[in-house]
């Protein structure tokens, strides 16, 4: 059983839970950055909690499914709609939710309007090759199968029996599992956060100035922020050294 990989997206990645207990080798635990997110998606098809999903980043894959598969993603609103054949309007497709795919049919993914980030579940969990424990991709270290690319081949999992319970449970033609659903956790708008901070090895590399500057001013998430940190934009700060 495969799902093909029609447009590959912004960057869609292949993660489970990452790699525990080897940064004595350098790796970081790497994986789904919202791990929680990636469980919610899993149970929702009756996935074991860290099988392998995928992780969309800004805007999502189109997918072409070869046979009827459940699927939910969670994290970010991102919206998708399902093409089936012989069939004109496309199906407006509703996250946090079991969704039955019939086989045929193609579901393409859109921009995220909410958050940056979605965790899509399969039934049976895609298959990968692991490496160290994990079948994750961690591009900054070059390790794992790396984004997916266009007209890729996923190979799925056979489901559990549970996903099998849960696939069983749609009736004629419904398409999505009827009062059966998630809320999401990110916030259409983002509010003021205040963080709590410590002073680290290098604050007294900063003026007195500078040190008020850093703790007092409001600060926003820049573009340049990536899976391994935050950037944060506002007035720029000035070391002693």
């Amino acid at each position: 059983m495969t799902v093909i990989v029609r447009q590959p997206g912004m960057l869609t990645t292949i993660q489970d839970f990452g790699w525990q207990n080897l940064l004595h080798l350098s790796l970081s635990r790497g994986g789904a950055m919202d791990s929680e997110a990636l469980a919610t998606a899993n149970q929702l098809v009756g996935n074991p909690l860290d099988a392998c999903g995928l992780e969309f980043t800004g805007v999502g894959p189109t997918l072409f499914f070869g046979e009827s598969l459940c699927i939910a993603w969670t994290g970010g609103v991102m919206p998708a709609v399902m093409t089936l054949p012989g069939q004109s309007e496309p199906v407006v497709l509703s996250s946090h939710r079991p969704i039955l795919i019939p086989a045929g049919a193609t579901v393409r993914w859109g921009a995220a309007s909410a958050g940056f980030r979605c965790w899509l579940a399969v039934t049976g969990g895609f298959q990968a090759t692991a490496l160290l424990g994990s079948c994750s991709s961690h591009l900054a270290a070059a390790v794992g199968a790396g984004p997916v690319y266009r007209e890729q081949a996923l190979a799925v999992n056979p489901p559990s029996a549970t996903a099998a319970e849960i696939r069983a449970a749609f009736s004629g033609k419904d398409t999505a599992a009827k009062g059966w659903s998630v809320s999401t956790t990110v916030p259409h708008s983002w509010p003021i956060i205040e963080v709590a901070t410590l002073p680290g090895r290098h604050f007294n590399q900063l003026s007195e100035e500078d040190q008020r500057r850093l703790l007092d001013q409001g600060w926003s998430v820049s573009s340049s922020s990536n899976r391994q940190g935050v950037s944060l934009k506002g007035e720029r700060l000035t070391t002693i050294l």
